[in-house]
Order: structure tokens, then sequence, then C-alpha cells
């Protein structure tokens, strides 16, 4: 019992948290991927067992960092390295406030501290330029080590928050879109049944008045302007297939609301056609889903209807 206790007392907090954390963020960093459950949870299950694996060693390492007594230039110069590559990215890339300010802070710290040691380093090489003893660059390279700890600690509670916060709002969107979608149903529906008895007649007589040939529909002139029952579905002239076109365009007269030849409806091939454009792609395939800079690009009723039609792939 006493052994247990004392191996407890030396476990290093820090060390702990961060392998806590670590170990959540690559859990929601793989489901933003496209892996199936099973492969989420195999990998999850390595990581695990390599973390237990190595706990005591990296313990051990972990708490002579925090008690200053760990030396290693070649390490410090890799967290160096790894401080200015993460700076650069941050300033090439639009990353969030919040991200940005974490990893400048984190610059501007280990530059100061690189500085202070080379000043005490060029001091005790040199007299006129000395400032204290050179056992005090140790003790600033290990506050570095615990900086860049703290900073990974700080970054990974912002990483999971952050996912949170994502999945909520997504889950928010999907529920209000999904009760729009219903009261705007039962609105149709009650319209359409209230007046279907009364334009019964007048509805088969501009059907038969108003239905264009083959060769009309094909050389129609104003196909960017080719309306319906008063409803736009040039749409379909966009089709290279014209036997598809001529389908579509008798669906339409039937119902401007029925499922097209390709099995989406006119409003739903209008969204499908305005996400192309903003995206600027011609195939779904190229979208990456879980891109929330989508959100930015297009409406939240598009993201929604293109995240409905991905997961049914």
């Amino acid at each position: 019992m006493e052994v247990i206790i004392n191996f407890i007392k030396d476990i290093n907090v820090c060390y702990l948290i961060l392998n806590l954390l670590l170990f959540i963020d690559l859990k929601y960093y793989l489901k933003t991927k496209k892996l199936s459950k099973v492969q989420i949870k195999i990998i999850l299950l390595i990581t695990l067992f390599l973390s237990i694996g190595i706990f005591f060693y990296g313990n051990g390492f972990f708490q002579s960092i925090f008690e200053l007594k760990y030396l290693s230039v070649k390490f410090y110069l890799v967290v160096l390295i790894i401080t200015n590559i993460i700076t650069l990215y941050t300033f090439n890339r639009n990353i969030a406030l919040g991200y940005a300010t974490l990893n400048y802070t984190l610059f501007i710290l280990m530059m100061i501290i690189f500085g202070s040691i080379v000043s005490i380093i060029l001091g005790n090489k040199f007299e006129n330029l000395y400032i204290m003893d050179i056992s005090n660059a140790i003790t600033l390279i290990d506050l570095s080590f615990v900086i860049f700890i703290l900073y990974l600690i700080l970054f990974s509670i912002m990483y999971i928050g952050y996912q949170i916060f994502l999945e909520h709002s997504i889950q928010e969107v999907k529920e209000t879109t999904e009760e729009r979608k219903n009261l705007l149903s039962m609105k149709i529906r009650e319209v359409i049944q209230n007046r279907k008895q009364k334009n019964l007649v007048w509805k088969k007589e501009k059907k038969i008045s108003s239905v264009l040939s083959e060769e009309e529909l094909l050389n129609y002139p104003n196909k960017h302007n080719f309306y319906i029952n008063g409803v736009d579905c040039s749409i379909i002239f966009e089709d290279s297939n014209t036997e598809n076109i001529i389908k579509n365009y008798h669906i339409l007269l039937n119902d401007v609301n029925a499922k097209l030849v390709n099995g989406y409806t006119l409003k739903e091939n209008q969204l499908l056609r305005s996400i192309c454009m903003k995206l600027k792609v011609t195939n779904l395939n190229f979208i990456d889903i879980d891109n929330t800079n989508l959100l930015n690009c297009i409406s939240l009723e598009e993201y929604n209807f293109l995240r409905s039609i991905m997961e049914n792939y």
C-alpha cells in the first residue's frame, strides 16, 4: 500500500494532465476524419497502450524538468525549432484569434529566454559582458521546457473546447433546420390540399394548353428564363442529356416538387448548383464536409443539405 501511495505522489500532475488531454484531442481529431468507428477504436487503443508503456520514463523526464534539473541542449534546440515552425504557420495561415494569440505568446517568451541564455553564455566567456553564472542558463532552458509544456496543455484545452462548441452548434443547426422543414412541409401540404379540389379542372386545362413538344422544348429560345407554373425550372437545360431534359420537363409539369431524373427535387438541384458554384468544384467528392471553413462560403441551409448528401454516400 505504501508503495502505491509513494508512486502516486511521484506522478507529475502536468504530465498526467497532458497525457489525458492529448488522448482526448486525438479522439476528436479522428472523428473529423473519414474513419470507421472500428478504426478509431483501434488507433485509440494502440495509443493508450503506448502511453502506459512510456509513462514511467516520461514521468521521470517531466519531474526533472519541473525541478529545473534537466539539461539537454539538443532537446532545447528541437523545442526552439518547433516554436519557430508554429509561429511561421500562424503567420502564414488565417487561424482563430485564440490560437494565434497563444502561439505568438509562446514565441515571444521563448525568444526572451533564448536571448537571456545567449547573454549569459557570452558573459561567461567575456568578462566585460558578464551578467550571471552559467548555471542560470540551465535553469532558463528548463523554464523554456516548462513554458512549452504549459503551452501544449492550454492548446489542448482550447482544441477540445472548440470541438465541443462545434458539435453543439452543428446539432442546434440540424434541429432548427429539421423543425423548419417539417413546418414548411406541413404548410405546403395544407395549401395543396385546400386548393386541390378547386383548381383540379383548371390545372388540367393549363397542362394541355401549355405543354411543349420535344422539339419546341429543346429549341426553347430563352433557356435561362424558363418557368413552369410560375416556378423557375431553367436548371433542367443544364443537363447535357436531351432525354433527361425531356423527362424532367414532364415530371415538373405534373409536380414541381417531385424528384427529377437524378433523384433530387428542383430546389435540391438548385442548392447543389449554388454549392458547386460557391466552392468552385464540379464533384462533391472534392469537398471535405468536416472542414468548418465551409460555413464561411455557403449558407447554413446549403451546408446541412450537403452534409446530408455526404452522409448517405
